[in-house]
Formats: C-alpha cells, structure tokens, sequence
C-alpha cells in the first residue's frame, strides 16, 4: 500500500466510512487496556499510532483522532524499525505538537 493508500484508509475508518460511528466509538474507546490497542491503532491523548513490521518492510503511522493530520513512513529496509519509530513520532510532534 502507498502512503497515500494508506492515510486514506485510515482517514475512511475515522471518518466512518469502513465503520459505523457506533462501531468506531467501541472500538476506540477508552479501557483497561494500558497500551489502549483497538482496532489495529494506538489509542494516544491526541491521535493514533500503528506500525507494522514484515518481510523487510516496515511502515508508521501516526494520526490525528479527526484525520486531517498524519504522518506515514515506510521503508524496505525493516532493520531501522526503531529509528524510524522514534522519527514519525519526532515529525508528528514537530509538526502537530502532542
């Protein structure tokens, strides 16, 4: 998937396009999961984060929870996954603020 496939994906499961507002609102509401995982995303203060990492590629995702902000990495190269982790959560919060 592009980047952009991917950003538009995620901004039709936001924006109710893949889910009723009714099953997103379950889905992502706050629980006793500490790590608030649900539906494939982190659940931040802010926004949502996912990473994937699989046959050497490997791809971020942070989001703002209306979408109208994001930033999407990928790279082939799934050996920087931890720097690249740390970068999109960097370029997120340089651009974004927390």
């Amino acid at each position: 998937m592009s980047n952009d496939d991917l950003y538009k994906t995620s901004l039709d499961l936001l924006n109710g396009k893949l889910l009723s507002e009714q099953n997103k609102d379950i889905i992502y509401a706050p629980g006793n999961n500490a790590l608030h995982y649900r539906g494939g995303l982190y659940t931040k203060n802010n926004h949502y984060e996912s990473n994937g990492n699989g046959y050497g590629y490997c791809n971020f995702l942070r989001i703002s929870k209306d979408g109208k902000n994001a930033v999407v990495l990928q790279s082939a190269d799934s050996s920087h996954y931890g720097d690249l982790s740390n970068s999109a959560n960097k370029i997120y919060t340089d651009l974004f603020g927390k």
